[in-house]
């Protein structure tokens, strides 16, 4: 369980406050909603955002506290991701935000964006590197024409392909590789700039919706 989750239970059994009545608190008029929204911030499945920017009046505890359990959370998430990487190779497309919103979401599109890597990819030499990125780069470039014939719905045609190599890597840094797998000298700084979306983590049991703790500090998906 993460900082801010052991702190709300905590608090709760001190001041004997139910889920409803803390639902109350934040402001929740449909209780019901109220209830099934803690429920899930509790079980870390969400943060959102109702519950996080009234939480200190809510357990009338002042709000320097609960921003530092917050950090503290949104620490052990970084960790977590950092831990959980694994490389990958952008698709860089000719939109970068997909239109329309809702093709991108019917054909779930937005998963050949991403090009995982295995997972020892840092560990292989620069030979076994250029090989297996240009291999990763034929089999997307193979299912994608036989899929939707070379158009990735909603995003348009493959630019380029960006390697993010590192979490924590600098987005200058990041090599990026032409559709036929040739490394690009000079590349455009926006084809360095990746972004796959809202913040999520994955678990076990599924992803869950961190991107309020982030306040878009964070913007890219890595794992």
């Amino acid at each position: 369980m993460y900082s801010i989750q052991e702190f709300v239970l905590e608090i709760m059994k001190q001041k004997n406050i139910t889920t409803k009545e803390l639902a109350k608190r934040l402001g929740y008029s449909n209780i019901t909603k109220g209830i099934r929204r803690i429920n899930a911030f509790l079980q870390y499945d969400e943060y959102n955002a109702t519950i996080i920017d009234n939480l200190h009046s809510a357990l009338d505890v002042p709000k320097d506290v609960i921003a530092k359990k917050l950090e503290e959370t949104r620490q052990q998430i970084e960790k977590e991701r950092e831990n959980n990487f694994k490389p990958f190779l952008y698709c860089v497309t000719t939109y970068q935000v997909p239109s329309p919103i809702f093709v991108c979401a019917i054909t779930r599109s937005y998963e050949l964006k991403k090009v995982e890597l295995p997972h020892n990819f840092n560990d292989l030499t620069e030979e076994q590197k250029m090989l297996t990125i240009q291999q990763a780069i034929k089999e997307h470039n193979e299912k994608v024409y036989n899929k939707y014939g070379g158009i990735i719905p909603a995003y348009g045609a493959i630019h380029a392909y960006t390697l993010v190599y590192a979490y924590n890597a600098n987005e200058s840094d990041l090599p990026v590789y032409t559709p036929d797998g040739t490394l690009m000298e000079n590349p455009p700084k926006e084809y360095q700039s990746i972004r796959l979306g809202v913040a999520t983590v994955g678990f076990k049991g599924g992803r869950k919706n961190i991107a309020v703790l982030f306040k878009d500090k964070i913007r890219v998906e890595k794992n």
